[in-house]
Parts: structure tokens; C-alpha cells; sequence
């Protein structure tokens, strides 16, 4: 029934326009509706005045007033605010009698005709003004989307990284499950990083091995630059009974006999044949010291940073962590994936609010034994050693001494524990089962392998695919839940049957039902697709709510949408410079305009043109200059921007569009931002024309 009045109400409506259409004059037709228009702004205006009167009465209403008054009537500034706004209001709002805008304008546009050169050559230095925000803004907007193109796909907002980062909250089935049953979720799939050492021809590496299925590939939106993704046989799930169960069963995981080279490197055990490292802690700064190294251990304090302080310290396997040496994420020895800190005893800090004061004890400041990573830190070079030899000689020598006798019996020590566990031939619940991988039952053994392996095979693309390599899986017990040793399995044969483009890092991917199969059950990290965009924030923390921890390239799109707002609002600024320039012409312009002008002022007041309207006239003036200004500076920047578009996509990249991009409403935004500084700039000419006398302005020569 609503439906079928609405459209009724809607044909009356077309009926009645078309009607009115046909009868009337296109003139006549803009004056009805403009006074239909004006109707209903009187009867807004005469609603919202019965409402103002009853706010009126109210106790409230007049405490406020009180102020009003006190501050618009009884202060200087006040007062001059209050004329200011209404001096506004009747220029934007003329009395009857007054000129309308129409025949303002008219006049105005006359005015600017007669003197063309002077309003050409004011027009196009705002054009160039305008011209060149637009340019510089564009390019920021261009380079903007070229980077976020690169890193959004269709469904990469709509898409949530899951890990853990703590013991208490780890990542397997039961949980992977949870997080399928959320509201808003569409699907989730795991993947588990774990360290591997490959064997292709006669070469070996150590590399990361990710286990992952063809869904995850996608949701990754990982480029298959040669070859395939998995086979439908390969990416099927594990469902059989896994090689680690099998061989607990056997009780052959009782007592495991390990040989010295399949021990694998503990956190906290020295990088071998490192020396003793010097270094400082970057100076102003506050660096965590922690218990173990690792980002998760417990934080003793915070080590200061000075150029006056030199410690010593020990270089030490850890866990991982992010930086720009490179130090934080590489692969030992052993083929697992870790990080390099120093060992070293620090004076400690503490942190209150912001405020870092030393950890005192009733013999001074305490001082302890703690790791840190390589974030900001500074190791001192040999010559910079020397310098501190020569400096410090004697204090220095008998550092040195202690340190060496320290480093001689802790190594002697590592030494005699080896050669007990060689002698016995057994091994305690930390060392290695030699666990052998299960055949799946359909078979396939795939792989893919990044760029960066082909690389360091001295290999092209097409060289590799169809090949066969070797893989060791590397895996630790925060993957294995039912033991607390590391695992290495048995060789395995893989087909590789794609190539990926990662460039930096060596990667092999193989199924995850090949690591299933070893009797991994957990997770390294999840990706969670939602159905709507929206939903994604909730969702978040909903799984953050479990202890875990999300990332998405939301974040990043946020982090890239602030950088880029403060590159727009530096380049804005620098084409400004060149507007403002272009605004001291115009007020000289206005200036010059209203003194040749004194006279025909004088005459126009004398038969009867109010003051209100020369102030009018004047500022219509600016207004125009400045608007055709605005629109041909949007042009001509937006015209050169395409220029250089076409130029770049024909002679130097293809795969570059859009180099310079102007969103229409940034166009809008500029054109009326010069149009108000324009009519701001003619605001003190058009005054000064309004103030003149009619008598002084006809003597004036």
C-alpha cells in the first residue's frame, strides 16, 4: 500500500513538471522554484523562532544569554566580533533596496573586461598558484594509490593474520575451530613455519619450510610466477596416523642414541667462533634487558645508552625478532630459524610513567646479567678498539683477562659435557629424535620455491620446474606438544612443481599434510577471511579476546594513509607559496583598480548606489578573479599530470597507469579554498572603497 502512494505521489509530481514545463518560460520556471524555496525557508525560519522563544523561557536560557551579552556587548573583542559577523551577514544577505547578486556579478565581470591585461595577468599567476598544489598534490595521490594497489588485492581487507605470541594461548584444531564458529567468519586456514635443509643437485641450503594448502596460497595472494600451486592429491588433509605417534608406539622414543652432529642449537647457547663483542647502546636511549633471549621472557630493567659507556658481551642464539641488520631473523647453523642478541651484565634502569630512574639496592645500583637484541645497538669496529685500548689500557687489560679465563672455563665445561654424552650414547628429553616421514596415502610429494633459491642455485625459472629436491624437516617442540625434543626427520623426495616470487628470502613451501603426517599439531599462524569488510574489527577482537594476536593489512593501509596525508600537506604547502604570491598580486591589482576607479565610485554613490553595494561590487571582483583562477590552475595541473601520465606509460613503464591522480573532490576542495582566500584577500580593498566619501572621491585626481 506504501508503495503504490509513493508512486502516485510520484507521478502526480512528474505530471505537474512536465505541465509546467510545457505553459512556462525556462526564466519563469527558476523564479517559481526559487520562490518555492524561499517559502519553505520561512516557515523553517518561523519554526525554529517558536522553538528559540520556548528554549527562551527555560531557567537555563538565560544564564546563557547573561554571558552572551556580557561578552558581545560589554568587551572590545566582543564587539568587534559581533560586527565583524554581522558586516558578513549583510554582505552575504543584502537589505531590500540593496543591488541583487545577479547584476553584481554583471557589473563585476564588465569591470574585469575593460582592464583585461591587468586581469589576465592576475588571473594566471593564481592559475599557476593553483597549478602547481594540483600537480604536487596529484603526485601524491598517484603515488598513493600505485603503492596501494601493489599491496591490497580484492580481499586482503577483508583478511586477518592470526598468531601467538605466548605459551598459554597456542594456535592448534581445537582453536582453529573456535575461530571458524565466530560470527562474520567465512573461512580460516593454518599454516606451520618450521626450518628445513634442502638438497637440490649439489647444492644444500638451509632455508624456512611453510606448510600451507592452496586456499592459504590465495588468501596470501601469492604470485605462482612458473609452473602450478599443489595437485588436488598433494593438498589433501592428513588423516592417518602420523609418523611421531607410530614411533612412541614402537618405544623406540624411551632412550634415543644421538650422534654430537645431530644436536641442535639451543636459546641462550654462543654463536661458535664468535669473539668477545664491544659495543654501546645508541646514546638517549632505554634498551629492554631480558631474562632469556627472547621477546616473550621476563624484562629485568632497561640498560641506558651513552657514547661514554662501552660493554662486553657474549654473541648468543635467541629467539627471533625484527630489524634492519638482518641479525634479528637468520638461520643457524642447525637449519633453524632465529636471532642473534648479546649477553652482557648491565647496570639497571627502571620505568615510571615515562620517567627512568636506576634500580638502587644498599650498595649502589644493581647491576645483572640480561640479554638484548641488535636494535639499537652500535658494535665497535677494530680501530674503534684500539682507541679504547689506548684510552683504558690498564682497566681494560684486566677486563680482558677475566673475560678470557670466564670464556676458557665455560668452554672447557661445554666440552666435557659433550664428550659425556658421546660416551654413553644417551640423551636427555632435549635432544633429537630421528622420526621418519610418512608416505602419504595418495602419494604426491610437490613443492614450491622462491626466487631468492634460484638464485643462490645459479638456476632460471624454467630450469628448476619438474626437478627433484631434498628436504630435512627441522621440527621444535612448540610444534609438538606430546614430547619436549626437537625433531629431524628422515630425507624426503619432493617434486618441484611451481616457483614463487619472493626474492629476499629462501622459502620452500610443501603441503600441510605432509607436516601433519609427522605428528605436528600445531600452528605457526592462521588467515582468517570474513564476508564483509565491516566485520573484520569485531572479529578481531573477538580472537584477540582468546590471547591471541591479529594482524591486517588494514593497519598498514591506515599507517600508509597517515604518511601519505602528511606528504600531501608538505607538498600543498610548497605550491602555496606560489598562490600566495599570486593573492599579493591580486590585493596590488584591487588596490590599483580602486584608486584609477575614485572617481566613477564617487559618481555611483552620489545617484544613489549605497556603500553596501561598492563593497559588493568589489568583492565580486576578487570572487571572480580568484574562481576562474582556481578552476584554470585545476586544469592546467590536472592537464600537465596527464601528460606526464602518458609520457611515463609509453616510453618508461607500463606497468606504471597513474603516476599523477586528482580526485575530484580534492579539485572541488582547492577551487573553493581559492575562491575564499580570494574574496579574504579583496575584503580590505572593497572596505576602503566602501568608507570613501561621495564628495572626496569625485575631487579625487
Amino acid at each position: 500500500m506504501e508503495g503504490w502512494l509513493k508512486m502516485n505521489i510520484i507521478k502526480k509530481i512528474t505530471q505537474n513538471l512536465k505541465k509546467l514545463v510545457a505553459k512556462e518560460k525556462p526564466k519563469k520556471i527558476v523564479k517559481i522554484c526559487w520562490q518555492f524555496l524561499r517559502r519553505k525557508a520561512e516557515k523553517l525560519l518561523f519554526v525554529g523562532n517558536k522553538v528559540f522563544s520556548r528554549i527562551r523561557k527555560s531557567g537555563w536560557f538565560g544564564k546563557l544569554s547573561y554571558f552572551y551579552r556580557r561578552f558581545f556587548y560589554h568587551t572590545r573583542l566582543g564587539r568587534k566580533i559581533y560586527n565583524f559577523g554581522k558586516e558578513i551577514w549583510m554582505i552575504i544577505f543584502p537589505p531590500k533596496g540593496s543591488l541583487p547578486w545577479r547584476e553584481v556579478i554583471k557589473i563585476s565581470s564588465k569591470n574585469l573586461l575593460a582592464g583585461q591585461s591587468r586581469s589576465m595577468v592576475t588571473i594566471g599567476g593564481v592559475m599557476v598558484g593553483v597549478g602547481a598544489i594540483v600537480i604536487l598534490v596529484s603526485f601524491s595521490y598517484g603515488l598513493q594509490e600505485m603503492i596501494t594497489k601493489r599491496i591490497i588485492w580484492p580481499e586482503a581487507l577483508r583478511i586477518a593474520d592470526v598468531s601467538s605470541e605466548s605459551s598459554l594461548s597456542v594456535l592448534d584444531q581445537q582453536s582453529l575451530e573456535k575461530i571458524k564458529n565466530l560470527p562474520g567468519v567465512k573461512m580460516v586456514e593454518p599454516a606451520v613455519r618450521l626450518a628445513g635443509k634442502v638438497t637440490f643437485e649439489n647444492s644444500k641450503a638451509e632455508v624456512v619450510v611453510v606448510g600451507l594448502t592452496n586456499d592459504y596460497l590465495k588468501l596470501s595472494n601469492i604470485e605462482i610466477l612458473k609452473g602450478n600451486i599443489f595437485s588436488k592429491q598433494a593438498n589433501a588433509p592428513f588423516t592417518g596416523i602420523s609418523s611421531l605417534e607410530k614411533f612412541l608406539a614402537s618405544g623406540k622414543g624411551e632412550v634415543a642414541g644421538v650422534s654430537t652432529s645431530q644436536l641442535l642449537i639451543e636459546e641462550g647457547s654462543e654463536v661458535k667462533n664468535s669473539p668477545t663483542v664491544s659495543f654501546r647502546l645508541r646514546d638517549g636511549t632505554y634498551v629492554p634487558v631480558y631474562a632469556e633471549p627472547r621477546l616473550t621472557s621476563r624484562r629485568l630493567g632497561f640498560a641506558q645508552g651513552s657514547i661514554l659507556k662501552i660493554y662486553k658481551g657474549t654473541l648468543v642464539w635467541g629467539g627471533v625478532y625484527e630489524d634492519q641488520g638482518g641479525q634479528g631473523r637468520t638461520i643457524s647453523p642447525d637449519g633453524q630459524e632465529m636471532g642473534k642478541w648479546l649477553k652482557a651484565e648491565f647496570p639497571l634502569w627502571d620505568q615510571f610513567e615515562g620517567v627512568y630512574a636506576p634500580v638502587n639496592s644498599g650498595e649502589g645500583q644493581v647491576s645483572r646479567t640480561g640479554y638484548v637484541n641488535f636494535r639499537d645497538v652500535w658494535v665497535l669496529t677494530e680501530e674503534e678498539k684500539e682507541v679504547e685500548t689506548i684510552l683504558e689500557k690498564k682497566v681494560l687489560a684486566e677486563s680482558t683477562a677475566a673475560a678470557s679465563l670466564e670464556g676458557a672455563t665455560l668452554q672447557g665445561t661445554e666440552a666435557a659435557k659433550l664428550a659425556e654424552v658421546v660416551a654413553t650414547g644417551s640423551a636427555s628429553t632435549e635432544t633429537i629424535l630421528e622420526v621418519p616421514v610418512l608416505k602419504v596415502a595418495q602419494g604426491a610429494k610437490e613443492a614450491l620455491v622462491s626466487q631468492a633459491m634460484l638464485k643462490a642455485w645459479g638456476k632460471k625459472e624454467e630450469e628448476v620446474v619438474g626437478k627433484n629436491l631434498d628436504i630435512e624437516f627441522i621440527i621444535t617442540n612448540s610444534l609438538l606438544p606430546d614430547i619436549s625434543s626437537r625433531v629431524l626427520s628422515e630425507k624426503t623426495e619432493y617434486k618441484i612443481v611451481g616457483v614463487f616470487g619472493e626474492k629476499l628470502k629462501p622459502v620452500v613451501y610443501v603441503p600441510l599434510g605432509d607436516i601433519q603426517s609427522l605428528g605436528v599439531k600445531r600452528f605457526s599462524s592462521l588467515k582468517v577471511l570474513v564476508d564483509k569488510e565491516s566485520r573484520l574489527p569485531e572479529v578481531r577482537t573477538l580472537i584477540q579476546s582468546m590471547g591471541l594476536v591479529t594482524r591486517s593489512l588494514s593497519d598498514t593501509l591506515s599507517q600508509i594513509n597517515r604518511l601519505f596525508r602528511v606528504i600531501r600537506f608538505l607538498l600543498g604547502s610548497f605550491g602555496a607559496i606560489a598562490l600566495i604570491v599570486a593573492l599579493f598580486g591580486m590585493f596590488n591589482t584591487m588596490t590599483v583598480s580602486l584608486l584609477e576607479r575614485m572617481r566613477e565610485i564617487g559618481i555611483m554613490k552620489s545617484l544613489g548606489t549605497t556603500n553596501l553595494d561598492v563593497q559588493r561590487l568589489f568583492l565580486a571582483e576578487a570572487g571572480l578573479m580568484s574562481l576562474v583562477g582556481g578552476i584554470c590552475g585545476v586544469i592546467f595541473g590536472g592537464l600537465i599530470g596527464e601528460v606526464i601520465n602518458i609520457f611515463v606509460f609509453n616510453f618508461a613503464n607500463k606497468n606504471v597507469n597513474q603516476l599523477f591522480l586528482l580526485p575530484l573532490p580534492f579539485a572541488v576542495f582547492i577551487i573553493l579554498l581559492t575562491l575564499f582566500i580570494g574574496l579574504a584577500t579583496g575584503f580590505y580593498p572593497s572596505r576602503r572603497a566602501k568608507s570613501i566619501s561621495a564628495l572626496n572621491a569625485i575631487r579625487y585626481e
